[in-house]
């Protein structure tokens, strides 16, 4: 069966059933990668998938079902078995169906071409022998990746909406690998893009100007320091942290960010934008997976906390409007709440060479390890492995690592001193992916000789 003709199946059903609200939420993907290392093909994979997620309100309590079959005979025992479910669920949580009369902005048109295997070989191929251009250093353990992902999801409900969005992205990986005595050193950039839009050349310049850069590293003398943290490694915190922004996180009391809106919690210079839109991003969705329309919104205005991020049941509770933040993490999975495109706004700090120069002296700080086990995402501490550089008189010095960053994460937002307009997105995970500048953080703690 089709999706179609699958969903024409699961609401007569549930009509059939006596069932007055009820929705069907389906994702589909559709994936390709390739991996190169210098003796050939590391891997070569394909993965196509879909599902869908029956979710009806039966005797005041919702029930939920899922399957990855389509049939007619999937479609009764889907409705049957979410309204049998629905009698075992405990929690007081109201859940609702979404009706029509939001106002759903339309996406532009985008490229869908699927590359071709052979594609997806030949530009990893490209990019790995671009590396090995640029260096005859590489061990040849350098590697070089390639995915092409396709995303559709679809909402239909008892009320009349049927909705439906497609993404596609593709990410280039570029892994410089160099032996230096006892140490190895990697340098791993990415680009995300079309397809065709992908430039192996500059990605594999940027690894291995990485990897070289970073040969003698050492550690510096423990202190504070004036840190210059990278617009990539900022992205890593904010994803790290963004539950603290979740309404859920806040009326479960696992976030600090409880009942602060409109008081200040960072600095002047900082905006904190959710924005299903933003023109760069390759993971645009007018709608979230409740069915209600996607817009742009301020969750931090020139340091105030304008808004936490809603799904239809937290702003319930809250006694206001979703924002439009309603996730489900897998198609089975329950309505949760996660951002789309969030990110810190550029400021008046300039380019990174412009941003050193104005820290003059400390550390330009690229990669943190450690993020999942080392930060404390309730009360906003870390303590972290980090690497980086010195920044000595203005310019990027010597390579650091074997240091240790740590302070909490609602003092830095408070500390930033200068964002940079160098912002950058990380890789898309689901409908959602982060940004930021680089910032500028004085009297940051180093542990490090």
């Amino acid at each position: 069966m089709t999706y179609s003709e699958f969903k024409q199946a699961v609401m007569a059903n549930a009509a059939a059933q006596g069932l007055e609200e009820y929705d069907l939420f389906y994702s589909e993907s559709n994936a390709a990668s390739a991996v190169m290392l210098k003796q050939g093909i590391r891997s070569y994979l394909t993965n196509a998938s879909r599902g869908a997620c029956f979710r009806c309100i039966y005797h005041g309590k919702p029930g939920y079902a899922a399957t990855e079959l389509f049939t007619a005979e999937q479609a009764e025992e889907l409705v049957a078995a979410a309204m049998e479910n629905a009698a075992s669920i405990e929690s007081d949580d109201q859940v609702f169906i979404h009706g029509v009369g939001d106002t759903y902005r339309q996406l532009a048109e985008k490229s869908l071409r699927t590359p071709t295997g052979a594609q997806l070989i030949e530009k990893a191929t490209d990019t790995l022998n671009a590396c090995f251009a640029a260096s005859d250093r590489l061990t040849d353990a350098s590697e070089a990746e390639v995915e092409y992902l396709q995303t559709k999801v679809a909402l239909c409900n008892s009320k009349g909406l049927d909705l439906q969005a497609e993404n596609a992205c593709s990410t280039l990986v570029a892994g410089a690998i160099v032996n230096e005595g006892e140490d190895a050193y990697i340098g791993v950039d990415y680009t995300c893009d079309d397809f065709d839009a992908l430039q192996p050349e500059q990605l594999a310049k940027k690894a291995v100007d990485q990897v070289l850069s970073k040969i003698g590293a050492d550690s510096v003398e423990s202190g504070k320091y004036t840190v210059v943290i990278s617009n990539e490694t900022m992205c890593s915190l904010l994803a790290t942290y963004c539950g603290v922004f979740s309404a859920a996180q806040m009326q479960r009391g696992l976030s600090l960010l409880k009942d602060k809106e409109g008081t200040a919690i960072a600095s002047p210079l900082v905006t904190l934008v959710d924005d299903p839109f933003y023109a760069d991003s390759l993971v645009q969705m007018p709608f979230d997976h409740e069915g209600v329309a996607a817009y742009t919104k301020k969750v931090i205005d020139n340091g105030i906390f304008q808004t936490p991020l809603h799904n239809l049941t937290t702003a319930a509770k809250a006694g206001c409007k979703s924002t439009g933040n309603g996730a489900k993490g897998g198609y089975a999975a329950p309505v949760g709440i996660a951002p789309f495109t969030f990110y810190i706004a550029k400021g008046e700090g300039g380019d990174l060479a412009q941003m050193l120069e104005q820290a003059h002296d400390g550390l330009y700080i690229t990669s943190l390890d450690g993020l999942h086990a080392g930060a404390n995402a309730i009360s906003g501490d870390f303590s972290l492995l980090a690497g980086g550089y010195r920044i000595t008189d203005g310019k990027r010095g010597s390579a650091v690592h074997n240091i240790t960053i740590s302070g909490n994460f609602f003092d830095l937002l408070r500390e930033i001193c200068l964002i940079g307009d160098d912002l950058r997105l990380s890789q898309p995970s689901g409908f959602t992916c982060f940004g930021s500048p680089c910032v500028m953080v004085k009297n940051m703690s180093i542990a490090g000789k």
